[in-house]
């Protein structure tokens, strides 16, 4: 591991007559390689090796390193290569061994940061937004789900719930029988608490009735009717697939603690149009 690095003439155990000391110098090199993890130390020397082979096909230095040619040696990287990832290990691996090595790291030469800046910029891939959600599209997927089991019901449920009432999930499954008070013309959904209830004054969120096939409001009416809750129980829960068929378990689904990364990444109301 220690082969690559040349460790400054202080270091070396010859300067020292007492046998101890010279016991300790000799067993300084294996101690300074161990500021890293074993892996990144592999991949640094393997950068600086990289670094080493190109710059002795060339007749330049390799250390300490130019800081003109190795600048030169990142626009090569650049052009070679489409990951920011090579940039950065080239960097990082190269600088670690000239600190091992008592010499100035290449990383803290004016021109070397400007043109690992440049680098970072010239080869980011762009941001790919996801595309939102349609109303089409989400009526397909309701369409299709209201017609299967109770688990496919309550999915519709769902979707319909977090689409047409703008509601994200951390709304919906804190959701109770209790919560629902119908109407002829609407739905009233009382929430307990929203991320945005600053003052914890509670709200309500009100989703109109629809004359179309997918009217949400009745959606909502036949899962509480065939999933036949109990009152106060959650009204999305875990489904559990047995030898009889579909049923819902009488915990509520992706409670916290379990499945949380999911809860906090989707938010029903994020695509709405």
């Amino acid at each position: 591991m220690v082969e690559e690095v040349i460790f400054p003439a202080e270091f070396h155990a010859d300067r020292f007559d007492h046998p101890e000391l010279r016991q300790l110098a000799k067993a300084l090199p294996a101690v300074l390689v161990r500021d890293c993890a074993a892996s990144t130390v592999a991949t640094y020397l393997g950068a600086y090796k990289s670094w080493k082979s190109w710059a002795s096909r060339r007749d330049a230095a390799i250390l300490p390193a130019d800081p003109v040619v190795f600048t030169l040696y990142i626009v090569s990287l650049i052009q070679q290569t489409r990951s920011v990832s090579s940039v950065n290990s080239a960097v990082y691996g190269v600088s670690w061994v000239h600190k091992k090595s008592g010499y100035q790291e290449p990383s803290e030469y004016p021109v070397v940061k400007q043109v690992v800046d440049a680098a970072r910029r010239i080869l980011a891939r762009p941001a790919k937004r996801k595309e939102p959600l349609s109303s089409v599209l989400v009526r397909k997927v309701i369409s299709r789900l209201e017609k299967g089991n109770l688990g496919d019901l309550q999915l519709a449920a769902l979707f319909s719930l977090g689409f047409f009432g703008f509601l994200r999930w951390d709304d919906l499954r804190h959701l109770s029988v209790d919560s629902f008070y119908f109407a002829d013309s609407h739905v009233a959904i009382f929430l307990e608490k929203r991320k945005n209830d600053q003052f914890r004054e509670r709200s309500w969120v009100f989703v109109a009735r629809c004359s179309t096939p997918l009217c949400p409001v009745k959606i909502i009416e036949k899962f509480l009717r065939v999933a036949d809750h109990s009152k106060g129980s959650p009204i999305f829960r875990r489904v559990l697939h047995t030898k009889r068929g579909v049923r819902l378990q009488k915990e509520a689904v992706l409670q916290s603690g379990k499945g949380a990364d999911q809860e906090g990444a989707w938010q029903g109301r994020s695509g709405s149009q």
